[in-house]
């Protein structure tokens, strides 16, 4: 059963405590090397892109993935992405309370 959940059946195995060990030194470089990218100053984003929504010029680690892959022109911000969300769950619920009180409107017609 074990060699069912195995990738690569060469590998040799590894305990708990030792995939534990590595997993903390490779967060520990990673976290080292964020900290030398920032220092140095290409923490910063990388190149800077304009938002289609607020029009503002941000880094590129102010959009998501997704926004950045659209292109120039339709990307938008992190902030005006939620923005536009809530405003979306917010127009729902007022039309379907509008809906409602419509339809409590032509009941007490009938």
């Amino acid at each position: 059963m074990q060699e069912k959940r195995r990738g690569d059946l060469n590998a040799p195995l590894k305990c708990i405590e030792c995939v534990e060990k590595a997993q903390a030194l490779e967060r520990e470089a990673a976290a080292q090397k964020r900290a030398q990218a920032a220092a140095s100053g290409e923490g910063s984003g990388g190149e800077a892109h304009v938002c289609s929504a607020c029009k503002e010029e941000k880094p590129a680690l102010a959009f998501n993935k997704t926004q950045l892959n659209k292109g120039e022109g339709k990307q938008r911000c992190q902030e005006c992405v939620a923005k536009a969300e809530t405003e979306a769950a917010n127009a729902g619920k007022a039309k379907l309370e509008e809906e409602i009180a419509s339809a409590r409107e032509a009941l007490k017609k009938a």
